[in-house]
């Protein structure tokens, strides 16, 4: 779960793994267009398979 709003992010994961799923929960800012060109590989490269939404 990647979002601008560290809150949500953490909520978001928590819901997730209440209903049985897993998640990891990331701060990132993709207002920017740079930030767009720019994906956040590190971050999927944590998981094994990611499904980025």
């Amino acid at each position: 779960m990647i979002d601008l709003n560290e809150g949500g992010a953490r909520q978001t994961v928590r819901t997730i793994k209440n209903a049985g799923g897993k998640a990891h929960g990331y701060t990132v800012d993709i207002t920017g267009r740079k930030a767009l060109e720019t994906p956040p590989w590190p971050i999927a490269r944590q998981a094994k398979r990611s499904t980025f939404l």
